[in-house]
This record gives C-alpha cells, structure tokens and sequence, in this order.
C-alpha cells in the first residue's frame, strides 16, 4: 500500500500542468524548430532504493519516499480524460515529479514529438522558460519517444528562483504517458526525480 499522504492545496505552475498532452487547444503558435534528430537515451531502473511504488491506469512510478502527493487527478480510459499526479518534497509549494497519463487510441512516437512542440509553445507563451532543447527520445524498454529540457524562471516557496526540468514523454498502445522532473539548478542529473524518472513502467493491460 502506498506510503504517500496527499498534501493540501499548494500552487503548482500551470506551463507544467498538462506537460504530457499532446492537445494545444486555443494556441497558434508555431515552434520555434523542427524536433531535432539527437535522441537522449534513457535507461530503466528496475529498484529505486528507499522509494515507493504508486500506480494508476496502468502506469506506474516509484517514488522516493521522502515526498508526498501534491496533486493527484484520475482520469479514465476515454481520449481527453487525463490522468495527472504530482508528487513534492514536504512543504514544497512545487511539484519534483509530474505524471501525465492520457489516453490516445493508436498513439505513436509522432504524438510524442507534437507533446514536446506544444510543451514549449506553452513556457514560450508564459513567457517562465529559457534554455529549451527538444530531442528525440531513445528508452529501449518503453520504445520511441520525445524529451525536453529548459530553465524555469518561476516562484519557488514564495522565492523567485531558477530551476531545471526535464520531460519525457513515451506513447505506447494507447496511451501517451509523460514524466517531469525539476530540480534546483544544476542538481537534476543526479536527483532522485531523475531517478524516480526512470522506473516508469507502462503495462497497458492494466488499464
């Protein structure tokens, strides 16, 4: 059973809300490029130690168990019902951990690559992010997919501080599932967002 408790109301960053969904409903703007051919390789991690494992729809992450439920929304099996879960360090008004589930009949990796595009129109149109890089995604255990990065100028604790993010979004069967994570600056590559990142396990017969 899940060790998680779910926090009260806290502000989560709205250019991350929906990072995963590959709608852009009501923006017309273009990206700035095409989706560059240098994949950024992702490995599996089967065990993450000191972490727990938190499931839905047929997904399912481990979580390290110093953070808790910032904000959790389940969505169904129907196009358009996204599922989203954040998870944060106690206290943290931010999430380190954003799940997006949503379901997408015949999803590819072009469904990926148009999250990606859409993502970036979105922190370009809030006008937060800087630094964005967008890549194809290469994760052998989960298939093909898209990834971004950048730096988030955004309120931290009532603290206007930069951060470091990074999204990875894979489609497989029906459902395009993407993970977020951020950091302090400088401190992502190692965290245990990052590592938390990368034991997603999708097990769409689950659903």
């Amino acid at each position: 059973m899940l060790g998680l408790r779910k926090l009260g109301a806290a502000a989560l960053l709205a250019v991350l809300a929906l990072a995963g969904c590959s709608s852009a409903e009501g923006t017309d703007v273009e990206p700035t490029q095409a989706l560059p051919d240098k994949p950024v390789k992702i490995d599996s991690l089967k065990e993450l130690s000191g972490a727990t494992k938190y499931a839905t729809n047929g997904v399912s992450l481990q979580i390290p168990d110093q953070m808790e439920i910032l904000n959790e929304e389940i969505g169904g099996t129907e196009p358009g019902d996204v599922t989203q879960v954040s998870f944060a360090l106690p206290g943290a008004d931010r999430a380190s951990i954003i799940l997006t589930i949503e379901p997408m009949p015949s999803a590819d990796e072009k469904n990926a690559e148009f999250s990606a595009l859409a993502m970036e129109n979105t922190i370009n149109i809030n006008g937060v992010g800087s630094d964005i890089e967008k890549s194809v995604l290469d994760w052998p255990d989960l298939g093909p997919g898209a990834a971004l990065s950048a730096n988030l100028q955004v309120e931290f604790n009532g603290v206007e501080t930069e951060r470091e993010t990074f999204t990875a979004i894979v489609a497989v069967d029906d459902v395009l599932v993407s993970v977020s994570a951020e950091t302090e600056m400088g401190e992502l590559e190692d965290s245990d967002a990052m590592q938390a990142l990368r034991t997603l396990r999708i097990e769409p017969d689950a659903i």
